[in-house]
């Protein structure tokens, strides 16, 4: 019937299925942490839990979005195949959500420290972690072609990437960054998430479009996420330079734990990511 390939039919049934998913998501989560959301959020107020369920939340909303938008042109066809790569998207997340704790981002985020030791900084952290991978992950889902085989390889060199930008902050931040973790530093946590939301961002454009052939994807993805590796800390030194002169951020974040400064670091970092990506497409 005609009526049911109405664009707002269409929109509002594909808007229903994600909500399911994603209230599903919250199930799941709470599951897997063992965990009473309502009273961690609510009851207990704590900050770290809401961050962290929230960082998970954004990073499945966001591989929801290449999700959604499928077309065919027959509604129920639509919703069948969002409901099979929502799930699909929803398990990698999970996957990406145990995996950061043990080996893309170890020390960064197990139960104790979000659900007991309330630990804020700890907290920011998974939560960039985790919406990079969403990023990534988004790209993985975006475009026809090369099926769930497709989906799986480039979500998993995502994935690789990601991990080597947050070797190489952790390497190259002039401080401990895991003795500031364990102090709770939400500036360090903040700028942990901004390089890791920032590479998201450019992994998502390498890893996004339609599937032509394994060469040439491969060597696109290559390129752009070489590229991203090498544009991040270029951009953290255009903010050190020109935007804070004088100032050394390494003190800022570990001394001072000056997440004003740090925040600023971060909306400049994502901004000029997504204008990276927009000036190369």
């Amino acid at each position: 019937m005609e009526e049911w390939n109405s664009p707002y039919v269409h929109g509002f049934a594909v808007l229903a299925v994600v909500l399911l998913l994603l209230l599903f998501a919250r199930l799941i989560y709470a599951f897997l942490y063992r965990v009473d959301l309502s009273e961690a959020l609510t009851t207990q107020d704590n900050p770290a839990a809401s961050i962290a369920f929230g960082g998970f939340t954004v990073s499945f909303a966001a591989s929801l979005s290449s999700v959604a938008s499928f077309r065919s042109g027959q509604l129920l066809l639509d919703v069948q195949t969002i409901f099979l790569y929502g799930f699909l998207a929803l398990a990698l997340v999970v996957f990406c959500d145990r995996a950061h704790s043990m080996l893309l981002h170890p020390g960064i985020g197990g139960k104790k420290e979000i659900y007991e030791d309330r630990n804020v900084g700890v907290a920011i952290a998974k939560a960039g972690a985790l919406v990079g991978s969403g990023l990534t992950l988004a790209g993985s889902l975006n475009g026809d072609g090369g099926g769930i085989l497709a989906v799986l390889v480039f979500f998993i060199l995502g994935q690789l990437a990601l991990s080597l930008v947050g070797w190489i902050h952790r390497k190259t931040c002039g401080y401990g960054f895991f003795e500031s973790m364990a102090q709770g530093n939400a500036a360090a946590g903040l700028s942990y998430a901004g390089t890791l939301i920032a590479s998201g961002i450019i992994l998502f454009n390498a890893t996004s479009g339609n599937f032509t052939d394994w060469k040439h994807d491969l060597i696109n993805f290559f390129i752009q996420a070489g590229l991203g590796l090498i544009l991040v800390p270029v951009l953290r030194w255009i903010f050190d330079m020109i935007w804070m002169p004088g100032a050394i951020m390494s003190q800022e974040i570990a001394r001072d734990k000056n997440w004003g400064v740090v925040l600023l670091e971060f909306f400049l970092l994502v901004t000029l990511s997504a204008l990276f990506v927009v000036s190369f497409n």
